[in-house]
């Protein structure tokens, strides 16, 4: 029978190898690349973008997302006649899929999750199938 080699450490030692070990970091991305850098034209809102803020309740009009962030408003107005497209992006703007996103505002995230709801409620998003994925799209 072959015996096992060991190296006798203190408690301590081996509790610090084992929280290192425990928590492996997650390596930092930088996801510059994928963000619009704040050009001219990302800074506008679309002509599309006006007409879906208009087409919008007063009550659920996200005034602080279109002045903070129009980029993601003119996304959104692109994305609004596919509900389903339109859910994944609103899903993906709510969740933190990268691991260390600061996330918004508690005043815009508010009327993210507003713009979500009004969605749910007001269109059929088409049903999914025995893999979650949605049909039709």
């Amino acid at each position: 029978m072959d015996f096992i080699p060991f190296e006798k450490v203190s408690l301590q030692e081996a509790k610090a190898v084992l929280d290192r070990d425990s928590a492996p970091s997650r390596p930092e991305r930088n996801w510059s690349h994928a963000r619009d850098g704040g050009t001219a034209k990302s800074m506008d809102l679309t002509e599309q973008a006006w007409e879906w803020l208009d087409a919008l309740p007063k009550e659920i009009q996200p005034g602080g997302l279109v002045q903070r962030f129009p980029r993601i408003a003119n996304k959104l107005a692109e994305q609004w006649r596919r509900p389903a497209n339109c859910e994944k992006y609103l899903d993906a703007l709510i969740l933190d899929h990268r691991g260390s996103r600061k996330g918004f505002p508690p005043d815009i995230a508010g009327e993210i999750a507003l713009l979500k709801t009004h969605l749910n409620r007001n269109t059929v998003v088409q049903p999914s199938d025995i893999w979650g994925e949605r049909k039709g799209n």
